[in-house]
């Protein structure tokens, strides 16, 4: 982040960055990041009483008492984590989920937990900027910054029908966050996603079919093993081959969608599908 490079970008555009800061690059490893999310989501399920899971490594959950409680309860809640599951963890308090948030990223730069308390508050939200807080993409921080909204305090200082006016009720929202009056609770179920994907390169480009093959089936019992983990089935499979982004044929290649008879999480009637689709 400190030399320019944004989340998700595809390495090949940045090899000159890469080149000239001595950058070290690892490959990405997704069915150990799910492994890691499950254990310690596992951990937190069992340790607090509700939580929601946000995304594969964020998760919101309620600390009740004073400060000092909350911190003894969060740092212990960390510890357990940590020697348990063997991956540091942060852990943000504060009066609202958007607040909160924004503690977790102190968390994660201090001693891993952070009270963040009204009084507190009051005064980092005079540094902090607009563009840090969640929730507020580039589209809305520039929207801020036209109309002179830099910090946080700045925003908490307009009244409630300006906000409403200039920014609709995501703004209204966003005020009462972070003012510290939570806007939701805790939801205890995440919405079922739609799909799931799994995909990975070649490092050398091959033409066996059997080679292709293996990687498809690979990648299937992957997939299925998180369908069933969330008890769900499916009712559709796409599989899809494509060449390098890189070379002469770039442009071939193709996907196959497939209509299954029932919904099911069989993987042995899923790779049936998926090798004849490879075929075609």
């Amino acid at each position: 982040k400190d030399i320019g490079v944004p989340m998700g970008v595809p390495i090949f555009q940045i090899k000159d960055i890469i080149k000239d800061n001595d950058v070290i690059t690892f490959s990405s490893h997704f069915a150990l990041y799910r492994d890691v999310s499950r254990r310690v989501f596992e951990v937190l399920r069992r340790e607090v009483e509700a939580i929601e899971q946000y995304s594969i490594d964020e998760a919101f959950f309620a600390i009740s008492g004073a400060a000092d409680v909350a911190e003894l309860r969060a740092t212990e809640l960390k510890d357990i984590i940590e020697r348990e599951v063997g991956v540091p963890v942060s852990i943000g308090v504060a009066r609202s989920k958007t607040i909160a948030k924004y503690a977790s990223t102190v968390a994660k730069k201090t001693k891993g937990v952070k009270v963040l308390e009204p009084h507190e508050w009051m005064e980092v939200q005079k540094k902090v900027e607009l563009r840090e807080i969640w929730g507020v993409g580039a589209k809305t921080s520039s929207a801020f910054r036209e109309r002179g909204l830099l910090v946080v305090s700045d925003f908490l200082q307009l009244e409630e029908r300006t906000v409403k006016s200039l920014f609709g009720v995501v703004g209204e929202r966003l005020q009462n966050e972070l003012s510290g009056m939570p806007v939701s609770g805790l939801t205890r179920s995440l919405t079922p996603q739609k799909s799931i994907l799994h995909t990975r390169s070649f490092k050398e480009t091959t033409e066996d079919i059997e080679v292709l093959k293996d990687a498809v089936a690979y990648h299937l019992r992957e997939a299925t093993e998180d369908l069933r983990s969330m008890g769900f089935l499916t009712k559709s499979l796409t599989v899809y081959l494509g060449t390098s982004r890189h070379g002469d044929f770039m442009l071939q290649g193709g996907s196959k969608n497939l209509a299954l008879h029932a919904p099911t999480s069989d993987t042995f009637v899923l790779i049936k599908e998926a090798m004849l689709a490879v075929d075609e």
